[in-house]
């Protein structure tokens, strides 16, 4: 399965952006991912733009709340309280001081930041921050954030995921049995390689309360999180060509018309009524056919 190898690192995706809807969300996921993580790396920068930090590290082993670096703005988003203009850039972290360490970048919304700015703008900061180098030797191994799909058109959307090397994109499963499982649903999975390679899944997954996620196939392909998206990725049927449209001349008849082409008598049909045809059955072929039409030819 593809989804427990991008979540343990070993189908390995810098950008992961998971797209939800509110239908289902892909918080459950997103600390998932966060857990798997924290096991490779040594610092989570996490910026909480939408979830509190109470209700994200709920229930997160000690191990993994440790490494977490926590920016809470969930408060004050663009620093009106504090006086800031704009936490879109002061936010990030600065990797200049980083020494001989693996860091993570976890977003849990840029919603918020896509909707108070442009997209533009914020492919353009994390496409930066992807490329940031430490003078201290420091890494950048991940970047992780969710984005609500029906929230933004698809210009937005197609912005986002051509910047992530993995996109997934979740949706409620109509099926779902009611198991004991903390979240489950269906990923849709998108991976990019770095040698220019797609590798495409849907799968079901589930998450446990020990955040362990396991994935099977699935048959049934999430919808699309915004009904505009979903008017214009299902093709509408075509009508059938009418091949008459673009004549100069009109070949249709009109009832009448078919009224009387049914009853006019073919002429093999009345040369039969008046016993003009011959029985073909009984013809000897032999005896009615020349025996070679072109004897009389000099060649």
């Amino acid at each position: 399965m593809l989804l427990p190898k991008v979540i343990n690192g070993s189908e390995k995706s810098q950008f992961i952006l998971i797209e939800d809807s509110v239908d289902h969300s892909g918080f459950g996921l997103l600390r998932a991912i966060v857990c798997n993580i924290s096991h490779r790396i040594d610092t989570v920068h996490t910026h909480l733009y939408e979830t509190g930090l109470p209700r994200f590290t709920r229930g997160l082993p000690c191990e993994v709340t440790d490494k977490l670096a926590v920016t809470d703005l969930s408060d004050d988003l663009f620093g009106w309280l504090s006086g800031t203009s704009s936490h879109l850039q002061s936010t990030l972290p600065s990797f200049q001081a980083v020494r001989d360490k693996r860091v993570a970048v976890v977003i849990d919304c840029i919603s918020n930041l896509v909707s108070h700015n442009s997209a533009d703008a914020v492919c353009q900061m994390l496409t930066r921050l992807r490329y940031t180098t430490s003078a201290g030797g420091g890494t950048l191994e991940h970047i992780v954030c969710i984005v609500h799909g029906d929230l933004h058109d698809s210009r937005t959307l197609l912005a986002l995921e051509h910047c992530a090397d993995c996109v997934l994109k979740v949706a409620k499963c109509p099926t779902t049995d009611g198991s004991s499982s903390f979240q489950s649903g269906i990923c849709s999975i998108t991976v990019k390689r770095p040698s220019g390679k797609f590798i495409t899944a849907d799968e079901l997954y589930r998450i446990d309360e020990n955040f362990n996620a396991t994935s099977t196939e699935c048959d049934i392909a999430p919808l699309p999180s915004n009904p505009l998206h979903a008017a214009m990725s299902v093709p509408k049927s075509k009508p059938a060509r009418d091949p008459t449209a673009n004549l100069t001349f009109n070949l249709k008849m009109k009832p009448d018309e078919l009224e009387a082409r049914d009853k006019v008598v073919l002429p093999f049909l009345s040369a039969a009524d008046k016993g003009l045809v011959a029985d073909m059955e009984h013809l000897d072929v032999d005896e009615d056919l020349e025996d070679d039409p072109d004897d009389d030819l000099d060649i």
